[in-house]
């Protein structure tokens, strides 16, 4: 069995691929792709989560419906992941996990490895997919969401913390996964109709391309 991790990043259309997904759990299914459930809902936010830093993944604990604090995650998941793997569908063939967390909250190698030696006992091959916009519009896309956020506007329109600006370093990015071994695979946003809230065709058509495996553009 193979995986496809999808990173997002942020500001791509992470939500919508994730609609998507949960929307055709069972046409996936009957393709042999699962998507997998107890992770955090849609957004598989535990994958993070286990493998960050308590002050970079706090809130994203308190997403999960186990409320153990790092180390109870820790503890649980790899047990957790083992059993809903083992209660997959005769004829999956490969597991589908979406979530933009694993780019923007995860900057070293050591904390992108940890995420690996999770997923990899599982999988003869674990591809990573990421999208990449373009750092202005990142920025843009971040501010016109905060606006819309009662209480989350930011004192400044760029970001200064360390945190905020791995959003924006695509060359970090690379660097951490060939630092952990991860394969990544990067392609360019696609565009997002999100008046309607569901994943444009273009976007769609990109996502289920690159997760057959006939896209391959490794870095």
């Amino acid at each position: 069995m193979r995986a496809i991790l999808h990173i997002g990043g942020e500001k791509t259309g992470s939500t919508s691929i994730q609609w998507l997904l949960e929307a055709n759990r069972a046409a996936l299914a009957a393709a042999g792709f699962g998507v997998p459930r107890g992770l955090g809902g849609s957004n598989h936010v535990a994958l993070a989560a286990y493998a960050g830093r308590e002050m970079m993944v706090r809130d994203l604990l308190g997403m999960l419906d186990e409320p153990q604090g790092l180390a109870g995650l820790r503890a649980w998941l790899p047990a957790r992941l083992a059993m809903l793997l083992g209660g997959q569908p005769a004829g999956i063939h490969t597991m589908l996990f979406s979530n933009e967390h694993c780019q923007s909250r995860l900057h070293t190698p050591e904390e992108v490895a940890r995420l690996r030696d999770l997923l990899a006992p599982h999988f003869s091959q674990v591809v990573v997919l990421v999208y990449l916009r373009r750092q202005d519009q990142v920025v843009i896309s971040s501010r016109n969401t905060s606006l819309r956020s009662p209480g989350r506007l930011p004192a400044a329109w760029f970001p200064t913390e360390p945190g905020q600006l791995a959003l924006l370093d695509h060359a970090l990015l690379l660097r951490v996964s060939r630092g952990s071994r991860f394969r990544l695979e990067a392609t360019a946003a696609a565009a997002l109709d999100r008046a309607a809230h569901v994943p444009s065709a273009p976007l769609a058509a990109n996502f289920s391309f690159a997760a057959s495996g006939t896209a391959r553009a490794a870095l």
